[in-house]
């Protein structure tokens, strides 16, 4: 590899479009530009918005251009917002291919409106587009949302792992059919409400969790980097920060690319040294078999330094603290919802209340799936409890947004008893509430 620093003022996307060579071009946080064969292709492009009810925003910046907006075609990994935008696709040049994995959830809005030209591709498959181009969608081996994609031209190839953590099994699987990539954006960091808005535990056990599922994600990261052979290691998608301010616990121990660079060069000499942290704006282009990359050098300290300002700067986005009354219709609303569902039923009890007003706690008995209004919720065995801002509750009470919502959103606070983790009862809050 062979680094070409630029300046800041410098257009580098001018430079990356005017160029004719295979490479990528980092937009930031999970989007990239990836061209073959001076054919260009997205991957997980967005606007630059705030996320999950105003939670969380992008940092660094992303890169926007309307010339993103005429490509050959779109890759979309999974439905979460910072990964899926309806209102960028809509601006795309009619006819664009919107890509996706085949049998992944949460996409039906694209897939039952014409106007999208939507095409599925079976997972584990070689998927030819544009005759020179093979694509390989990878779905998660652990739930119904995620999946990568290996895009792959005759002479270059890049992974976009997204928030896909593949056991070791799937990523092998992956390197048997498509072959090594040569650049990788990898998934690295642990961003989920899990443990940080989990109160009945303590402050120690969350440092302790938090540290252990880092560790956990970054293994997971530097496998696929090792099993697809990447000359060139992105740490992405975890560029992402929470609204509170520069000192929020979320903001200080989620991992940032730094540190899983030092924790490949701590595990694999040979991939840490391939490991680089970029940025959005940065990009790499393959000569024969080296890469360039041409990136702003950015350091850890400019990095906290920026996140630091841009923190300070922006305004505290809590969201308004709406009165809260539990309506029949709403009430009815949701027990249809879930009567049609048929789900499976379990002895448990679920609370739900607005943090400002817990006399008016919702109450969903997952044995019958029957729904009552409560004044004094109370927390015990085979029970959950969860405390949400008022705004929240009462788009999700509406059904205006999913409960998965809420869990990305971390405007919460949740209450377990026993104090463990029930797979069926969380994949039925996030699949069905």
């Amino acid at each position: 590899m062979e680094f070409i620093p630029y300046s800041p003022q410098e257009n580098s996307l001018d430079a990356f479009l005017n160029r004719d060579e295979d490479g990528s071009f980092y937009l930031g946080h999970a989007a990239v530009l990836v061209r073959i064969n001076k054919k260009n292709y997205l991957i997980d492009a967005v606007y630059p918005r705030p996320l999950f009810l105003d939670s969380w925003l992008f940092f660094p910046e992303l890169i926007v251009d309307r010339r993103l907006l005429s490509v050959e075609g779109v890759f979309i990994s999974h439905c979460h917002e910072d990964h899926y935008d309806i209102n960028f696709l809509k601006d795309l040049k009619p006819g664009t291919p919107i890509y996706i994995t085949e049998n992944r959830i949460g996409f039906e809005k694209i897939v039952n409106d014409n106007s999208f030209h939507v095409i599925e591709i079976p997972p584990f498959e070689k998927y030819s587009i544009n005759n020179d181009v093979d694509v390989l969608a990878i779905p998660s081996d652990h739930n119904n949302f995620d999946s990568s994609f290996v895009v792959k031209g005759k002479n270059f190839s890049v992974f976009q792992g997204n928030d896909n953590f593949l056991d070791e099994k799937s990523i092998r699987k992956a390197r048997d059919i498509i072959g090594p990539v040569d650049h990788a954006y990898i998934p690295y960091s642990y961003v989920w409400w899990y443990p940080y808005c989990l109160a009945s535990i303590s402050d120690t056990m969350r440092k302790q969790e938090a540290a252990r599922l880092t560790e956990n994600n970054m293994r997971i990261g530097l496998s696929m980097a090792e099993i697809f052979e990447a000359s060139l290691v992105i740490p992405s998608a975890g560029n992402l920060v929470f609204y509170e301010n520069e000192n929020s616990i979320l903001n200080r121990e989620i991992a940032s690319p730094f540190d899983f660079v030092d924790y490949a060069r701590s595990i694999n000499t040979s991939v840490g040294e391939k490991t680089l942290p970029l940025f959005s704006g940065d990009y790499a282009l393959k000569h024969g078999k080296k890469s360039f990359i041409y990136t702003k050098n950015k350091t850890r300290n400019d990095f906290f330094i920026e996140m630091d300002i841009f923190l300070k700067g922006m305004q505290s986005k809590t969201l308004d603290k709406k009165e809260v009354n539990l309506s029949n219709i709403s009430i009815l609303k949701i027990k249809e919802k879930l009567y049609k569902l048929n789900l499976q039923k379990y002895p448990f009890d679920i609370f739900f209340y607005p943090n400002n007003k817990k006399e008016i706690s919702l109450q969903v008995s997952l044995r019958d799936f029957g729904l009552d209004i409560v004044k004094t919720p109370e927390l015990y065995i085979n029970s959950m409890q969860f405390s949400i801002e008022p705004s929240a509750f009462l788009s999700w009470i509406n059904l205006q947004i999913s409960f998965e919502s809420i869990l990305n959103s971390q405007r919460f606070l949740v209450y377990r008893s026993p104090e463990e983790f029930n797979k069926e009862i969380w994949d039925l809050l996030r699949n069905h509430f």
